[in-house]
């Protein structure tokens, strides 16, 4: 994978506060930059409530205390650590889930509440698949560039959930970065795209952006660093395969386009911790897979060997479509809270069920 932001037509999208990392082929870079350049550029949201009481000061006045460790910007000094983090991966179909009652119900977080309500709850991240964002800032469609079909625009424009909306009205972290357009110009509508986020009750930083190889759309994964208070931080991931590619790539690749781009993430995150210190990594997303048998999951746990077993419980209908992975390092003192992983029961209006997991800290 190349390390290095989107050129051309879609420079105008790729986000200064973003790391990229795209396939190595030109001619691969070349048809991503088309399909970028109809979409907005990423949004990151870093609003106050999700920072430990007392990190914004310290970071900003160490003076008469420790001085942050700054290869962590929230290194939170100071504060008690928490013992646990729930983490959740849900494709929430452009917007149709309902992710107030989804945060609600099945994390224990209430975007209605006071503050000091949602403090004493477990920290948690939610990785995202099928996020939309609506906004006039989304730039004209160039001329020649061939977009998908819209989804959920059928439904009301008030009961589908605009990411950044959510992330500002419940006090959340966000790392939106979005993979494609979500359908045409509609006269009097606003401007639509549609990708992959991170939701968070704590800090975020370290984005990433991390374009797939390119079989049948354009997918962008996103990766950043959670901070748990007074822990290390993990890197989180949400991403998106495609369904299947077009026939010519089944017969030119053998039909492992699901392997390719699952392979090609696994690269690029490794490409991104080159140099850096090494942290826990949890993936999340929608596989598209059919069975929890394909090789694009098990080659996936060889490169995560933590990750839960995969299940073949179904996440869209009676198929296992969507897992979570998990890595550790040497030292690190995360683990996987054995019996955590589960399926939520609920479709919550998408077409898509969620999977929780809870990690534990271990030690000091």
């Amino acid at each position: 994978m190349d390390v290095r932001a989107p050129v051309g037509a879609c420079a105008s999208a790729a986000n200064v506060d973003v790391a990229w990392a795209r396939p190595d082929s030109e001619g691969e870079q070349s048809r991503l930059d088309d399909w970028c350049s109809a979409t907005g550029k990423p949004v990151v949201r870093q609003p106050a409530s999700a920072y430990p009481a007392g990190v914004l000061d310290r970071e900003a006045t160490p003076a008469g205390g420790p001085v942050p460790d700054r290869s962590d910007p929230f290194s939170n000094t100071g504060i008690d650590p928490v013992e646990t983090l729930i983490v959740a991966t849900w494709n929430i179909e452009v917007g149709s889930g309902d992710l107030y009652a989804f945060l609600e119900e099945q994390i224990g977080y209430s975007c209605e509440s006071a503050r000091n309500v949602n403090e004493s709850r477990v920290p948690f991240v939610l990785l995202v698949q099928e996020a939309h964002r609506a906004s006039n800032e989304i730039p004209a469609i160039p001329e020649g560039v061939s977009l998908p079909s819209a989804i959920g625009r059928s439904s009301a424009r008030a009961s589908r959930s605009d990411i950044v909306e959510i992330a500002d009205r419940c006090g959340l972290s966000l790392f939106y970065a979005p993979s494609m357009r979500n359908g045409a110009e509609v006269e009097g509508e606003i401007p639509e795209d549609r990708g992959n986020a991170i939701l968070a009750s704590i800090p975020l930083s370290g984005h990433s952006a991390i374009e797939l190889p390119l079989e049948t759309q354009r997918r962008v994964a996103v990766a950043a660093l959670a901070h748990p208070p007074g822990r290390e931080p993990i890197r989180v991931v949400s991403f998106h395969l495609d369904v299947a590619a077009n026939m010519l790539r089944v017969i030119t690749t053998g039909n492992s386009t699901r392997l390719r781009q699952g392979l090609g993430l696994a690269s690029a995150l490794e490409e991104l911790d080159r140099g850096h210190r090494q942290v826990a990594t949890i993936m999340g997303g929608d596989v598209n897979s059919w069975s929890e048998k394909e090789s694009v999951i098990r080659h996936l746990t060889e490169r995560f060997p933590e990750s839960p077993k995969a299940t073949a419980e179904g996440t869209r209908g009676s198929y296992p479509t969507d897992h979570m992975f998990l890595r550790t390092v040497e030292g690190s003192k995360v683990s996987l809270d054995e019996g955590s992983y589960r399926v939520v029961p609920d479709e919550y209006g998408s077409d898509h069920r969620g999977r929780v997991l809870t990690v534990s800290f271990v030690g000091s």
